[in-house]
């Protein structure tokens, strides 16, 4: 997993969503096989998860490379829920 093969589209104008399960976080899963040899620790304490962790490029390095992206870009973030509110805030008495 390279930011650099989603860097055009991290660029490009409109709405991005970035949508993480915890386990391919902290276990920074690189693909599919390695999350299904150990899917298992899903239903463990989240620290046993942390010392299976895929010490290369994975998810969590993606994650943490388009935050670094996006600060450097001055992109503004925000959580779906708030934007969600704004929108609905927005939108005319005649449709609410």
């Amino acid at each position: 997993m390279d930011i650099d093969a989603i860097r055009e589209n991290l660029d490009a104008p409109g709405l991005k969503v970035v949508n993480v399960h915890p386990i391919h976080f902290v276990l920074n899963t690189p693909d599919r096989d390695y999350y299904a040899a150990h899917r298992g620790l899903f239903n463990t304490d989240v620290d046993k998860w942390r010392g299976h962790a895929w010490s290369k490029n994975g998810t969590r390095t993606l994650v943490e490379a388009m935050a670094d992206f996006v600060k450097r870009k001055g992109y503004r973030v925000e959580y779906l829920y708030d934007l969600f509110l704004r929108t609905v805030r927005e939108l005319p008495a005649s449709i609410t």
